[in-house]
């Protein structure tokens, strides 16, 4: 309740002062359509008495008021049901265009985030810090064709091979300070998605969807925490010769197709399924789901 006054708060301070009339004048009853009543029922009233209690030819033009009377009670609440129900009809639509605004800025701002990680995941990979690349390739090939999920980090055997390799490689100047700017942007991106979190937990936007984006959002942000808290807790210590495997932890989660899949793509294609659901009326192409942690 608090999230939908919210919202229509907003709405109001975006209409402007003219269309807030508007609005109250269709939530509330008309004056005029009042006052429209209460004189044909006066008017249907006086005259019926008046040409009761009195004689040709003035009985009949009072009878022709009160059938005047009734006539403007007539129109008038006709009348006034047709104008109340047109008033509702452009009021529910100037809401839905505006939440329709609303969200078309968000999923923009989202996509923004969503691109934001990838280019991360890219940049930590173009910089070497993907230990798996310091394997012998034909090995690799080998060990993935056998099972797609081997250096995965749920993969107890590909995981050591990737810590093997990871302490026999020592980080160059440009990887440590790479590494740190991929990370700081990583940590910006997470306050970005726990920021939209808040956001639709808080605004009524996306109806009875509100839960199942809410929860996407908390799956997304709580991965990326994660990440960000390894290198909250390791990222000081990190400098020129520094082993390759003590920022694995930070980088192989993002790095690793599947898990990456797993833990950030899939809920952001549940995520934009419902913007398009209620942007474009698309159907649902993929079942609501919830992640694991990991």
């Amino acid at each position: 309740m608090v999230a939908a006054l919210a919202v229509k708060r907003e709405y109001i301070q975006h209409v402007g002062p003219a269309k807030t009339l508007r609005y109250r004048l269709g939530r509330e009853p008309f004056w005029w359509l009042g006052a429209g009543v209460v004189i044909g029922v006066v008017g249907a009233g006086l005259g019926t008495l008046l040409a009761s209690k009195t004689s040709e030819p003035w009985s009949d033009l009072w009878s022709d008021v009160a059938g005047a009377g009734v006539g403007v009670v007539a129109v008038g609440l006709v009348g006034g049901a047709l104008a109340f129900s047109w008033r509702a009809i452009e009021k529910r639509r100037e809401e839905e265009a505006f939440v329709k605004d609303k969200l078309r800025a968000e999923f923009t701002e989202l996509i923004v985030l969503y691109n934001g990680v990838k280019s991360v995941r890219r940049a930590l990979r173009a910089l070497g810090l993907d230990a798996k690349l310091h394997l012998d390739p034909e090995r690799v090939k080998k060990n993935v064709a056998a099972d797609e999920r081997y250096y995965e980090p749920e993969s107890y055997q590909g995981v050591k091979e990737l810590e093997v390799v990871g302490r026999a490689v020592e980080l160059t100047r440009e990887q440590v300070v790479g590494f740190q700017e991929q990370m700081g942007r990583l940590n910006e991106l997470q306050l970005g998605y726990e920021a939209k979190k808040r956001q639709f937990d808080q605004a009524d936007l996306l109806g009875e969807d509100r839960a199942t984006v809410v929860a996407k959002f908390k799956d997304i942000e709580s991965w990326l925490n994660r990440l960000v808290g390894l290198w909250e807790a390791r990222g000081w210590d990190i400098r020129e010769g520094t082993k390759l495997v003590e920022v694995s932890p930070c980088i192989q989660p993002l790095v690793r197709r599947l898990h990456f899949r797993q833990y950030f793509t899939r809920p952001m294609q549940d995520i934009t399924d419902v913007f398009n659901s209620h942007l474009f009326g698309a159907p649902r192409t993929r079942a609501r789901r919830s992640v694991p942690a990991p």
